[in-house]
């Protein structure tokens, strides 16, 4: 019975022993199943985050292989090929990664470039929207359509107005002691290929050395950037008599085909080159507005045309009258008179003055010109019209004067600074005229393309192809790496007209495809075309645009030089 007693004790305590060890495994279980999901879970929250990372970078990384695209289609625009590079078929080669830019052109000078970029599995599109655009024909400098005759006693020069007045800037070159003349072309002269003035080098070098520098010589690198600019698509003939002394401190370029004719010696300090292809000189474009009637002070109470637009039929300044045009302006008349002893007044303290004559402009003899400024770019006068221009007047003009449809007469009391382009020039006494070399470089700015709008089209991850996701954006496109071409050799190939001097001075040309032309034997291009365009130009040689930017011509240096 004890044992009996004994045993109904024991059991409900062994029973619940039991019953703790069974609930310990349980717990144990839980716990570590907790820790296994929770495991689970970091690895993939890891992994996955990893994968994010990677796809970012990756599309990071797209993102500038295609910007990279955009920058090799843009410099390739610059210098007249299409901006196609490479294809979704022939991509090109980008280090790790892949482009290709296709173009799309909507006409007036307007492109869109879309460039899509791969790399990794990153895949990237960006656009950008271009206009050509257009430079100014003041980086001509003094030129004409018909021949040129520059007087005896001339003396033509540049300076930069971005360094200061051409007044401190002769005193300067004449207290350095330049050579040449003392006035500032003489420090500026043309310096050649082996760092000899072009001058300097026509007195100097003989027999077997002159054989050795010709082509330096004769083709120099970019024209005389550094002086004047004179050319004609006729022939531009130099005078010098006894006593009268004519100094040109820069380039004298007649047409292509045409000659250079010196009479005398006058001193010649740059490149007498002929062009390479005609100058076309476009029309004005005058702006389409109502006009008002003519105005006309002749008066001794000057008259002020305050800022704004303006458009009349005439105006006229009466002799021993004066007119003040005020800037900001835009100024548009039929005629523009200045009699004898009248006086027209540029102020440009507050703005640019710009001036269309559709008709005639006429500053008759002994009449005056006046100017508050002295920058260059602040006034241009155009004149659409036929007739006869006269610029007769007595003191100096800061600006361009463009007149390509009409024969203009310089006085001798004219003295210029900036650019003067006609259909003709005539100087009716020495010619006093200075080219301001800064509307060249602000001309080239202008003319680059513009952009419009850029713009992100697209950004994809994972990249995929047929379905199937691939890290590698050659394999997903079923293209070889190898096979591939660099950016620089992915151009879409173009017909290339190039005339040349190849390393050893040699002259060369070669009519074909680009692609097949070796640009390492080119040591200076002379003249270049693709499918029949010269590089950024409008019926002519190197791109220059309007007056204003409102048209396009031709520049007069069509050379670069392989550096």
């Amino acid at each position: 019975m004890n044992d009996t007693l004994l045993r109904s004790r024991r059991t409900p305590w062994k029973d619940a022993a039991e019953s703790r060890r069974g609930g310990a495994l349980i717990l144990s279980l839980f716990a570590v199943m907790t820790v296994t999901f929770l495991g689970a879970a970091y690895l993939n929250l890891s992994a996955s985050t990893t994968a994010r990372q990677i796809r970012a970078t990756d599309n990071k990384r797209a993102f500038y292989v295609a910007e990279a695209g955009l920058s090799e289609a843009y410099m390739a625009a610059l210098i007249g090929k299409t901006g196609e590079v490479g294809s979704i078929a022939e991509p090109a080669r980008y280090g790790d990664g892949l482009f290709w830019v296709e173009v799309e052109d909507h006409g007036n000078g307007r492109k869109t470039f879309e460039s899509t970029g791969m790399c990794g599995s990153g895949r990237a599109v960006l656009a950008i929207t271009l206009e050509g655009g257009a430079g100014s024909v003041a980086a001509l400098g003094i030129f004409t359509k018909e021949p040129l005759d520059i007087p005896s006693g001339s003396v033509i020069d540049a300076y930069d107005s971005r360094e200061g007045t051409y007044a401190d800037q002769v005193a300067a070159a004449a207290g350095g002691g330049g050579g040449g003349g003392g006035l500032i072309g003489g420090i500026v002269e043309k310096v050649v290929a082996d760092e000899k003035l072009y001058q300097s080098s026509k007195e100097v070098l003989y027999g077997t050395e002159l054989e050795d520098y010709i082509a330096e010589l004769e083709v120099p690198a970019l024209g005389s950037n550094a002086g004047a600019r004179i050319g004609s698509n006729g022939s531009v003939t130099v005078r010098e008599d006894p006593g009268a002394t004519t100094e040109i401190h820069g380039d004298v370029r007649p047409g292509m085909g045409e000659t250079l004719n010196e009479v005398g010696d006058p001193y010649i300090a740059g490149v007498t080159l002929p062009l390479n292809v005609p100058v076309r000189l476009p029309p004005v474009d005058v702006p389409v507005c109502t006009s008002q009637p003519g105005i006309e002070n002749t008066s001794a109470v000057p008259m002020i045309l305050t800022s704004g637009s303006h458009a009349y039929d005439y105006l006229n300044v009466g002799p021993d009258s004066q007119v003040t045009l005020q800037g900001p302006m835009t100024l548009i008349v039929d005629d523009l008179s200045v009699a004898a002893r009248a006086e027209l007044e540029f102020d440009t303290d507050q703005g640019a003055i710009e001036v269309y004559v559709s008709d005639q402009l006429s500053f008759g003899r002994n009449s005056i010109v006046s100017m508050t400024g002295t920058d260059t770019k602040d006034v241009t006068v155009q004149v659409g019209g036929v007739q006869d221009t006269s610029l007769r007047a007595q003191g100096q003009f800061f600006g361009t004067i463009y007149a390509p449809q009409s024969k203009a007469q310089i006085g001798s009391g004219w003295e210029h600074f900036g650019s003067l382009i006609g259909n003709e020039l005539e100087f009716l006494g020495p010619a006093n005229v200075h080219f301001d070399r800064g509307l060249s470089e602000f001309s080239e700015l202008a003319g680059l393309p513009q952009f419009l709008s850029w713009r992100l089209v697209e950004m994809a991850d994972p990249m995929a192809a047929g379905g199937v996701h691939s890290a590698d954006p050659f394999e997903a496109l079923g293209v070889s790496k190898a096979a591939c071409k660099p950016p620089a050799e992915a151009h879409k190939d173009q017909v290339l007209q190039i005339k040349y001097y190849d390393l050893s001075g040699t002259a060369q040309s070669y009519d074909g495809p680009e692609g097949l032309f070796d640009w390492d034997q080119v040591r200076q291009v002379l003249y270049i075309q693709r499918d029949g365009v010269v590089p950024g130009a409008v019926d002519g040689l190197a791109g220059l645009g309007g007056v204003g930017g409102r048209s396009g011509i031709a520049g007069l240096n069509g050379i670069v030089t392989r550096t």
